[in-house]
């Protein structure tokens, strides 16, 4: 296994180099490795491109089986305890639902599956409808059964605000843990070891390697992708402290009653805070760390609304 990798570990940091020396070489050994790596590739993708032409039949029989009740399509949970979602805006939607009372099941999935090729997404009265922040607009729209608008009883200014961190939180803290996850060479080995565990090798570091491209590629569209670490993490602290300033010692971000800004600031900030512990280079969470009212408000909102992930003090 370990001869294995050194052998495809090259093709997947530079593949027209690595591909043109093997073709060269006496031994077939390396060819029939890429070879065999490459046909399974095209197993995996034509798998789950079957798997796209029967999404219709899929999402009638949940239809069928959930016809009052969203169906929230998303990544796993982590292993450990402390946050939600191996993403954060499969966290904030899972947590707003949870916060409105709607009544919604959960479908695994993975982001090649969704309308907009990301998950989460959601499934709800016989329509697909992507994007979390899109799908909360829809959900405050349609008024379920159950639900509770949780947002009511913002004024104008504090509907403003929910916005404007809104964007703040998920313009930097999310994309730079983003950039920690699919970019940084030090938590490469963590990102397939945790979140492509279940694929067979060398699957897992083919995956990782086109997913990673795909990530950088989209950091540098965006832009943030641009700045180096440095300068994310000064556009990333200082959203931590203005997060920080906003909570203060209040209960929830904006006084005594949570409203949809809870469920945003939880799943990001949670999302970093724990990642530390798994992640060997993500100084955004010892950061993080720092703000002890951050925190004791991730600890809060654990407890209340994902009691079953709630960590425990081992020492009472």
């Amino acid at each position: 296994m370990g001869h294995a990798y050194s052998t495809i570990s090259p093709f997947l940091q530079d593949p027209v180099a690595e591909f043109t020396r093997v073709l060269s070489s006496e031994n077939p050994y390396p060819l029939i490795a890429i070879l065999v790596s490459t046909l399974l590739l095209s197993v995996y993708v034509l798998r789950y491109n079957l798997g796209l032409a029967k999404k219709v039949n899929i999402f009638e029989a949940d239809d069928r089986e959930f016809p009052d009740t969203v169906v929230l399509y998303q990544l796993p949970r982590p292993p450990t305890k402390g946050y939600p979602n191996f993403s954060g805006p499969c966290a904030k939607l899972e947590t707003y639902l949870r916060m409105t009372g709607v009544q919604y099941t959960t479908k695994l999935t993975i982001p090649n599956t969704g309308p907009y090729k990301k998950v989460p997404y959601i499934r709800v009265k016989g329509e697909t409808v992507p994007d979390s922040q899109l799908c909360i607009w829809h959900l405050q729209k349609l008024q379920l059964p159950g639900y509770h608008d949780i947002d009511a009883h913002l004024t104008t200014n504090e509907k403003a605000i929910v916005e404007s961190v809104r964007v703040l939180l998920e313009e930097t803290i999310y994309r730079q843990f983003v950039y920690e996850r699919w970019a940084n060479p030090k938590n490469a080995k963590a990102t397939r070891q945790i979140m492509l565990s279940d694929l067979p090798f060398p699957m897992r570091n083919i995956i990782f390697y086109f997913a990673s491209q795909q990530n950088k590629n989209d950091l540098i569209a965006h832009g943030f992708g641009r700045y180096n670490k440095s300068q994310q993490l000064m556009f990333c602290r200082k959203a931590v402290d203005s997060v920080s300033d906003l909570l203060g010692e209040k209960q929830y971000m904006l006084g005594r009653r949570y409203c949809s800004l809870d469920a945003i600031a939880y799943a990001h900030l949670a999302h970093v805070l724990y990642a530390g512990d798994e992640w060997p280079d993500v100084p955004l969470s010892l950061y993080l760390k720092s703000k002890t009212n951050l925190v004791r408000y991730i600890e809060r909102m654990t407890e209340e609304f994902y009691p079953e992930l709630a960590i425990t003090d081992q020492s009472s």
